[in-house]
């Protein structure tokens, strides 16, 4: 078992860093967030929804992969690399692709605040949609859109004021 390996399967834990903090090319924000215009970095949430398209070939799953091409930041829950890594082991997929994913986003802890905010939302979302929203919301200086194909967490993330990204 080499360090990838044992790194997910539980002998160390997930490797975290902060969000991004310089902006790049890629996306488009829909709703106009301000903060494109004023020069912050556009940075933005992915859910699995999204992320799992650049494992799996699916309808918009080009689309992602050019994103990641693109060099846009990316910045997601911690829970992204749970789900990634049991959508890989259900469909036999390389655990080192989504080893190599992974090392493409930044990786935030869920904390009490976070859980507590996903609580209180009321949103109707399945729980870890539910999660990766409060996340986004929690992150709310440094998201500027999420990027999702989950057509419930669109419409929840919408109502709370939050962008959703355009892919090209």
């Amino acid at each position: 078992m080499d360090a990838h390996d044992r790194q997910w399967a539980g002998d160390a834990a997930p490797r975290e860093r902060s969000a991004p903090a310089r902006p790049r090319a890629g996306l488009a924000v829909r709703d106009g967030d301000p903060r494109r215009a004023s020069g912050r970095p556009v940075v933005i949430y992915l859910d699995t929804s999204a992320a799992a398209k650049a494992l799996i070939e699916e309808e918009g799953s080009e689309a992602v992969v050019r994103a990641f091409a693109d060099g846009s930041e990316f910045v997601s829950s911690r829970l992204l690399a749970v789900e990634l890594h049991a959508i890989a082991d259900r469909r036999s997929l390389d655990r080192e692709a989504v080893v190599d994913l992974l090392d493409r986003v930044a990786l935030v802890s869920l904390d009490d605040e976070t859980l507590t905010a996903a609580i209180r939302a009321g949103s109707g979302l399945r729980t870890l949609d539910a999660l990766h929203l409060a996340a986004a919301l929690e992150l709310g200086d440094v998201v500027t859109a999420l990027l999702t194909f989950d057509r419930e967490l669109a419409a929840a993330a919408r109502a709370q004021g939050l962008s959703l990204a355009e892919l090209p």
